[in-house]
């Protein structure tokens, strides 16, 4: 006859409690990033939203994906006067499945029913992805990234991180890339070719500048002339940016 061990539920609680803090440890370097199909949008496009790990994640979550924006509009005082003002609007998805887990450099498409049309309003877009425990619910992590739709080649405001091009190539090992940076962020920048990762370069990834960011690694020899997705993401906040279809010129 089998004998079961009965463990009280004080004690599974307990377990739980004390596996907690080496299970947060894996989102506080910043290993999740949300990566979408480009930074600037014009009508009919369609915005797509992605989540990659950059480490494994073995504990199970779920997200849930929101946007917000700002749109004019016209308020009236008391006195009757009429005025405009910015209101925040926010559109959010349901949630999603839980996952088990994710291996490094795995992707998830967590949403791209977002489009851009005649009625979409002009200026930034704020992506925010929460991550939840699977079990508890409770939220492990927020991923942030922002991209404009620009109809008429309107103004962009300012978001950091925003990668907008590649400034210049120094040499085979060395790229300077044009955008919004800080200069105190811990920066990784995640090379991609048809949805997977080619290089992830974790160390060399410094913004010398709030306009400007230099990476240089020798793992960047020879991928010039080649056409990739690059990814830039802060481990400090969790925020991210992604540049599509940048080809790598030769260097001087």
């Amino acid at each position: 006859m089998k004998r079961f061990l009965f463990v009280p539920a004080s004690a599974l609680l307990l377990l739980l409690l004390l596996a907690a803090p080496e299970a947060r440890a894996q989102w506080q370097g910043g290993n999740l990033a949300v990566k979408t199909n480009g930074n600037d949008f014009r009508s009919g496009d369609q915005l797509k939203v992605e989540i990659i790990a950059l480490k494994d994640i073995t504990e199970s979550f779920y997200t849930s994906v929101s946007y917000s924006f700002y749109e004019r509009v016209k308020v009236k005082d008391e006195d009757g006067k009429e005025t405009e003002q910015d209101e925040l609007r926010t559109r959010t998805r349901e949630a999603g499945p839980v996952v088990e887990r994710l291996r490094q450099f795995q992707t998830i498409t967590l949403d791209d029913t977002f489009n851009f049309g005649e009625g979409s309003i002009a200026g930034r877009y704020m992506v925010e992805v929460g991550v939840f425990n699977g079990f508890t619910r409770e939220r492990l992590a927020t991923l942030r990234t922002c991209v404009f739709y620009l109809p008429r080649g309107g103004r962009r405001d300012e978001c950091s991180p925003s990668l907008r091009a590649l400034r210049r190539a120094n040499s085979d090992v060395w790229l300077t890339f044009d955008g919004t940076f800080s200069e105190r962020a811990r920066y990784s920048v995640t090379l991609l070719a048809g949805g997977k990762v080619v290089k992830f370069i974790d160390y060399g990834v410094v913004a010398t500048s709030r306009q400007e960011l230099n990476v240089s690694s020798e793992d960047l020899a020879g991928i010039s002339g080649r056409t990739f997705d690059v990814l830039l993401h802060d481990h400090e906040t969790a925020a991210s940016s992604t540049l599509t279809r940048l080809t790598v010129p030769s260097s001087p």
